[in-house]
């Protein structure tokens, strides 16, 4: 079992579905998205794909280098345009390395859907290659408007502004004509992220705390796994010996090294949650996306367990160490 979820820890995509209504018309280069229930019109390229996301609009270029996200959630009270670009920006530093995030200073004041905006360059990187964003910030009605505009690195300055300029002067959101049914919208960028549920495993006496925010993708007996921004954690537990668990994950990394180019950096016994265990720590590559797993691997009486984290260079920020380190301070075993 363990072999098989060590198979499953790597970088993976989920796609979320919604009955979002796309009628399109399509104008040259570019063709016409209206979302009724939103009261939204834009403009895209033509050959764009909407990737129907449950929670905002998005469209990408089929090499997935070039994107539109539209994301429209209800303003909290007392929330100027000058504290949201604040926040967002501290988002961003709060889920990107440094290194692989850069912001332009400058937050320039325009006009968008007919409204005073705010708008500021991002530029971020996954390892495999730079995305420049052009993002704008604007209120319609009791909604706040989020637009992030990435466009390709290799485009002519020209290219750039003609997408840029074509998205913004189109684009256009009626609160008068949205659906009613929609209510107060929560904007899951203001959620903790440092708030943790604890998890068990029935009848091993195990417990740990998980991020709230942090997507469950199997719930199988005695497994647990998850998904978060650029990563993923599994953890397993069940009959068997520190020993043979150890043996195991390090055949996993030994046999894929060809393909992930790992290195493992540490490999020590340690002591945790009052039982001696034992850590592994490899780097590796997946395409040219850097990543570091860790296990931690423990024993008491008959059950082994395993809690394993898969992080990507670009996600892994003081925020999310501080956040790995107090869930695993968090396990406990019972007799």
């Amino acid at each position: 079992m363990i072999k098989a979820c060590l198979r499953g820890l790597f970088h993976r995509t989920s796609k979320g579905e919604t009955a979002i209504k796309d009628i399109s018309t399509v104008e040259g280069k570019y063709r016409w998205f209206t979302d009724e229930d939103f009261g939204l019109k834009v403009k895209v390229p033509a050959d764009w794909e909407n990737m129907y996301n449950q929670t905002f609009t998005q469209f990408s270029s089929k090499n997935g280098r070039q994107w539109l996200k539209i994301k429209i959630t209800s303003k909290e009270d007392g929330l100027t345009l000058d504290d949201w670009v604040k926040k967002h920006e501290q988002l961003y530093r709060d889920v990107v390395n440094e290194s692989y995030l850069k912001v332009d200073p400058e937050v320039k004041s325009s006009t968008i859907a007919g409204v005073p905006a705010k708008e500021q360059k991002f530029s971020s990187s996954d390892g495999s290659g730079w995305y420049p964003e052009q993002d704008f910030f604007f209120f319609k009605g009791d909604y706040k408007v989020y637009v992030e505009i990435a466009y390709d690195p290799e485009a002519t300055p020209e290219q750039a502004a003609e997408l840029i300029q074509t998205i913004r002067q189109s684009l256009s959101v009626d609160t008068g004509a949205m659906n009613p049914a929609l209510g107060d919208i929560t904007d899951d960028e203001l959620i903790d992220r440092d708030a943790m549920a604890t998890v068990k495993i029935p009848g091993l006496n195990f417990s740990i705390s998980i991020p709230e925010h942090w997507k469950e993708t199997s719930g199988a007996e005695g497994t647990r796994m998850y998904e978060f921004t650029g990563g993923n954690a599994i953890v397993i537990a069940g009959p068997g010996r520190l020993s043979e668990v150890r043996t195991e994950v390090e055949k996993v990394i030994k046999e894929d090294s060809s393909s992930y180019s790992y290195v493992v950096k540490e490999s020590k016994a340690i002591s945790l949650a009052g039982m001696q265990g034992y850590k592994i720590v490899a780097q590796g590559k997946n395409g040219g996306t850097r990543f570091e797993k860790t296990f931690y691997l423990l024993e008491k009486g008959k059950n082994a367990y395993m809690i394993a984290f898969t992080i990507s260079d670009w996600v892994k920020t003081k925020s999310m160490e501080n956040r790995v380190q107090k869930i695993v301070d968090s396990i406990q075993i019972g007799q």
